[in-house]
């Protein structure tokens, strides 16, 4: 998608897609203070929301990061242009702040709740989970398999369909643990 419909021109100097790719890197540097900051700041107030929570807002924020990007390539099947790539710097943003509130989270969590003579293994089952979510995302990505193949408007098409499923899977996920939040965080207490 960078590399065939997204204007990766910036001050006239083009910018490789490797390095907008590097933005997740760059987001976790800038924002993993501001995150923990905040964290802390909710703590002081009592107001710092549960875990359960917590991986509602992760899950959600990466939905709208790829609604950004269904919306940005769009923007290059409804117009034939190339897609702006400030929106793919803000949903690389969400996505991170979303990876913020989910992985730290989780391995915690195992530290938390697992038995002591459990938890080796339960942080090998949490690391086994991100390499069976890893395999799933390479299955996902099948859905946009032909576009390089295809017509730049042709891929744009198939492009924004995979980033609206992604985006609409995650909200649909975040607002399903939203609704039974007080029941898990019940059975994690």
């Amino acid at each position: 998608f960078l590399s065939r419909l997204v204007d990766l021109r910036v001050f006239g100097v083009d910018i490789p897609p490797s390095v907008v790719g590097s933005l997740n890197g760059i987001f976790l540097i800038i924002l993993t203070p501001l995150v923990i900051k905040f964290c802390k700041l909710l703590q002081r107030f009592n107001t710092e929301p549960n875990v359960v929570i917590k991986f509602v807002f992760g899950i959600g924020f990466m939905g709208v990061g790829y609604l950004i990007m269904y919306f940005d390539a769009r923007i290059a099947v409804t117009t034939s242009k190339l897609a702006p790539m400030l929106p793919i710097v803000f949903s690389y943003a969400l996505q991170t702040l979303g990876e913020l509130l989910l992985s730290p989270v989780g391995l915690a969590m195992i530290t938390v709740l697992a038995p002591q003579k459990m938890r080796g293994f339960m942080m090998g089952v949490w690391f086994f989970s991100l390499a069976a979510a890893t395999a799933l995302a390479g299955q996902l990505a099948r859905f946009t398999g032909d576009a390089s193949n295809l017509a730049k408007p042709m891929s744009a098409v198939i492009y924004s369909n995979a980033f609206l499923l992604y985006g609409a899977s995650a909200i649909t996920i975040a607002i399903l643990l939203f609704f039974n939040a007080k029941k898990l965080w019940q059975l994690i207490r």
